[in-house]
């Protein structure tokens, strides 16, 4: 997951898929919870910066090209809201 390479092909993955990899780890190992969540900070950082670009040079950031994160975004949303949901204590501190 750190290296961001595909244990299996060898090949860099894409920021869909890592995001993904992510994911994954935060739901089945919770040890893993600070890696994934600084990771996915820059997931969003990324996502964010894609948004304003378009918004600065196209003046609508709903119209040009989105960075293909939207599916991710939401996906990460609903895992977290769903951990915070079941422990918010736990979860707190974290997010």
């Amino acid at each position: 997951f750190i290296s961001g390479v595909d244990p299996v092909q060898g090949r860099k993955l894409s920021v869909r898929e890592h995001a993904r990899c992510a994911v994954r780890l935060l739901r089945s190992v919770p040890p893993c919870r600070a890696a994934v969540l600084e990771h996915l900070r820059g997931v969003y950082e990324e996502h964010v910066s894609t948004f304003l670009h378009n918004l600065e040079t196209e003046g609508d950031a709903s119209s040009g090209v989105s960075s293909n994160l939207e599916d991710i975004i939401q996906e990460v949303h609903g895992v977290l809201s769903e951990f915070i949901r079941l422990n918010p204590r736990a979860w707190a501190p974290l997010v």
